[in-house]
């Protein structure tokens, strides 16, 4: 968010693009040997979207949050910081909403020091019971570009039990080479994962590897070519941090 005393910014990822080109295997790079994505691909395509909103813990343990206007000319848009607990299923325990005008290729600081007073009266919760969205609204109050997700970084200490699992339960046709995929999650869900398991078949989502904070979510799925059969809800799997990675 802040460039650095000299003005040179911080770099981070710069190379990403090239180390995918150089090392397409299954090492640092984000695009396995088989040329599917891995899920930190997904998240480079999140993070390198032109506009945005970033969340994140400073040194202090206090969130801090910047809206990202990566265009040639000034964006109005609502800035929307939201809290959710894992015990209180999809509605947000705080929620921020702020309109912004974001300069041309810009990063601007978001004051949200309301949420550290909120956070303060807090006694029986640690940051380990909270997940941090952060999401850009048009004038016409739709999304901008993806949600920034802060979720815990100790996450041996989430209680697994107070988290969601996912199921797929809608599937549809588009044509040829697009499908919707409709999950849907219990509770909140950290780091789901969708895949289709068919080895011979190269597609991709239009977002994955994502936490979900809706009861429900609309996937697209797009092929690279047509394939030699129509695809099934049997042949898509998902999941999540209670069931994905344990």
């Amino acid at each position: 968010g802040r460039l650095t005393p000299d003005g040179l910014g911080h770099t981070m990822c710069a190379l990403y693009w090239q180390l995918n080109d150089v090392w397409a295997a299954p090492t640092w790079s984000t695009i396995d040997w088989d040329l599917r994505w891995k899920p930190a691909h997904y998240e480079a395509r999140r993070f390198f979207f032109p506009q945005l909103v970033v969340v994140y813990l400073n040194d202090n343990a206090t969130l801090e949050a910047f809206a990202i206007n990566d265009r040639p000319e000034t964006a109005l848009l609502t800035v929307v910081i939201q809290v959710f607990a894992f015990k209180n299923a999809f509605e947000p325990v705080y929620k921020i909403e702020k309109k912004m005008d974001l300069p041309p290729f810009s990063s601007t600081w978001v004051d949200i020091t309301e949420l550290e007073e909120w956070k303060s009266e807090l006694n029986d919760m640690t940051l380990e019971s909270f997940v941090f969205t952060g999401e850009l609204l048009n004038l016409t109050h739709q999304r901008v570009g993806y949600q920034s997700t802060l979720v815990p970084d100790r996450l041996w200490k989430v209680d697994l039990q107070s988290t969601g699992d996912v199921s797929i339960v809608g599937f549809e046709k588009i044509n040829d080479m697009k499908y919707i995929v409709v999950i849907e999650a219990t509770a909140i869900a950290p780091l789901v994962w969708v895949e289709v398991q068919v080895d011979d078949l190269l597609a991709s989502f239009d977002d994955n590897a994502f936490t979900m904070t809706t009861k429900t979510r609309e996937l697209v799925l797009t092929l690279t070519k047509k394939y030699e059969r129509d695809l099934t809800v049997e042949d898509v799997y998902a999941c999540a941090l209670k069931s994905c990675y344990v």
